[in-house]
């Protein structure tokens, strides 16, 4: 063994440790390059968030806004398809209504036979059962009267059945012509007019009630003004044989009504009727 007395000096740069690089003054320590480094991936993923996830993000909400959209707008679509269909369906009903309504008016075809048609209506019993009827009302009568009853008829001024007859048919062309007065309203006035007739009929209370009822029974839309009823009674037949004057209970003439009364046929006005009754442009109807 050899033993030496002799120093070795110390290596500074041994006893100094490691060394860091600097940046910028500022020594990067396995410390500092840990939260460096966590910086730079702070900042990478704000990057990427940036750059790469809020413009996914954006047009993903893009994207859903319009889907929305459409969505709607074919929602909108289905509603107003439906609203459509419906507002098909109502014209379709309004135009069958209009029809029903229009086939209640007279036509030009209707009023040519509308003499026809209430003389239709008047006799509507046949004369052979009118002479019926008088053979059974005459079977209850004495001889005497039944022998002699164009006479009884005569002098009693009546008949023991009333014929039913139309005296009077007399169109009044003054009155008639377009509907403007607001008689039937003021929605109707320039759209409808009318055929005014006079008529007299003769008959007795239960023919009087049933004709009135078919006339109002007419298919075509007909109205009776003016309606007057006028009693027509016939002399009493008395049964003079026992010495007294008692009326005989069955054996009577009939009492006669005779009803006069004007009967306005109302039809709708054509479309040119209706241009040329029409105001001109700018010019406000007449006040009623």
């Amino acid at each position: 063994m050899t033993v030496s007395d002799d120093f070795i000096p110390a290596d500074d740069d041994f006893e100094a440790g490691p060394t860091y690089p600097t940046i910028f003054g500022l020594t990067i320590t396995p410390l500092i390059s840990g939260i460096l480094l966590g910086l730079l991936g702070l900042i990478a993923a704000i990057y990427a968030l940036l750059q790469l996830v809020l413009p996914a993000l954006e047009e993903n909400q893009r994207l859903n806004a319009e889907v929305a959209e459409k969505q709607a707008k074919v929602k909108d679509r289905e509603v107003i398809a439906r609203r459509i269909n419906a507002a098909k369906a109502d014209l379709q009903v309004a135009k069958r209504q209009q029809q029903e309504v229009l086939g209640l008016f007279a036509n030009e075809a209707s009023l040519n036979t509308l003499l026809l048609d209430i003389n239709k209506q008047v006799n509507r019993r046949s004369p052979a059962q009118i002479q019926q009827e008088r053979e059974r009302k005459l079977a209850t009568c004495p001889p005497a009267i039944r022998q002699n009853a164009r006479q009884v008829e005569e002098q009693g001024k009546g008949e023991f059945i009333v014929t039913p007859q139309l005296e009077e048919f007399t169109p009044d062309e003054a009155k008639s012509g377009p509907v403007n007065d607001g008689s039937y309203g003021q929605a109707l006035n320039n759209k409808v007019k009318r055929k005014v007739v006079g008529l007299n009929v003769v008959a007795n209370f239960d023919d009087t009630r049933q004709i009135l009822q078919r006339i109002e029974q007419q298919q075509n839309l007909l109205v009776a003004k003016n309606v007057d009823f006028q009693v027509l009674q016939p002399d009493v037949i008395y049964n003079t044989t026992g010495g007294g004057a008692v009326p005989y209970p069955t054996c009577q003439l009939e009492t006669k009504i005779r009803s006069t009364f004007q009967l306005e046929a109302l039809m709708p006005l054509s479309p040119e009727e209706q241009r040329k009754l029409a105001p001109p442009p700018g010019q406000k109807p007449p006040a009623k």
